[in-house]
């Protein structure tokens, strides 16, 4: 580690540019090299072998996922109309691609959003009920008609801050130019590295100095209608994991805010109690990441194939979905 003496601000964190064009003009540390900084000042700024080394540390033990809690999610409608609900449920996930995100009203899911690793899908209960359905490679194809969700459900791992850094010394992960962390905003210290922009969007994300957890993260979704999503992630708590020790359970945060910063929705997730089982403690049960039997306890009214233009569509012509 590296350490660089600044006047330290309440708000500092380490900042993770997963693209070099984004810290253009990133101002630098006003106090650098400021003799009359105290030495117990100082911040200690990690190299990207050791924020990777942490990050791909804690990420690696998360294999499945469960929690409760309150949520909030507002999303903009076909005709412009905005629409909001609130209510209590669940998120649980199997990474990379297997997610349930659901939301009860009265006891009954009203909302069920999810993917597995083909296929990805939105459920609406209520007096109108309907279903959307597509394939994942379909997800940013010209032909396909969006998701009304803010958040799409593959992006859902991403904004939790449950990413695995590029390991710089494997030649198959490493993109030019080499991995390096460098001074960002007063207080903030930055990692670049320039992904490839023809298979991946630009991502970025911040880290706490202190414990090298993740407390904020943004990318770029391209896609006929482009847009940029962020995440701000707090209150972190300890995840149990069976086979664990407390002192080894992965932090995991219970607070997330997730924002559409171009289509004005967001998804507001207030966690609890996570965990690799159930609240019941028994092991996730695969069934919450199949499409047929979400849909058969969804029953919707109509389910809309939003790539039945695409050359391969979730559903083939001809085929009820």
């Amino acid at each position: 580690m590296r350490r660089i003496r600044c006047n330290r601000h309440t708000s500092m964190t380490v900042i993770c540019l997963l693209a070099a064009v984004l810290l253009v003009g990133v101002a630098g540390c006003n106090g650098l090299g400021d003799k009359d900084v105290p030495a117990d000042d100082a911040i200690v700024i990690p190299t990207y072998e050791e924020l990777a080394a942490s990050q791909n540390g804690r990420v690696g033990k998360i294999t499945s996922y469960w929690a409760r809690g309150t949520f909030e999610v507002k999303w903009r409608e076909a005709d412009g109309s905005t629409r909001t609900e609130i209510g209590d449920g669940h998120l649980v996930f199997k990474p990379p691609n297997r997610i349930a995100l659901t939301l009860s009203k009265l006891g009954e899911e009203f909302l069920w959003a999810g993917c597995d690793d083909e296929r990805f899908w939105l459920f609406l209960g209520g007096d109108d009920s309907i279903g959307y359905v597509g394939r994942n490679e379909n997800v940013s194809h010209p032909a396909a008609d969006l998701l009304p969700l803010p958040v799409h459900p593959l992006d859902l791992l991403e904004l939790l801050g449950l990413f695995a850094l590029p390991d710089a010394s494997n030649p198959a992960d490493r993109l030019p130019p080499t991995p390096e962390v460098v001074l960002g905003h007063p207080g903030r210290f930055g990692l670049r590295y320039n992904w490839d922009q023809h298979e991946r969007p630009y991502r970025f994300a911040s880290f706490n100095p202190d414990t090298l957890l993740p407390d904020w993260v943004g990318f770029y979704v391209p896609g006929r209608e482009p847009r940029r999503l962020s995440a701000s992630l707090t209150q972190y708590a300890s995840m149990s994991i069976v086979g664990l020790n407390p002192g080894e359970y992965p932090k995991v945060p219970e607070w997330v805010e997730i924002n559409d910063d171009d289509h004005r929705g967001w998804i507001r997730l207030s966690l609890r109690d996570p965990s690799d089982r159930t609240g019941s403690g028994r092991e996730i049960n695969n069934r919450l990441f199949d499409y047929k039997t979400v849909k058969r306890k969804m029953r919707p009214g109509t389910v809309v194939v939003l790539d039945a233009r695409c050359p391969v569509p979730a559903v083939p012509l001809g085929e009820s979905p």
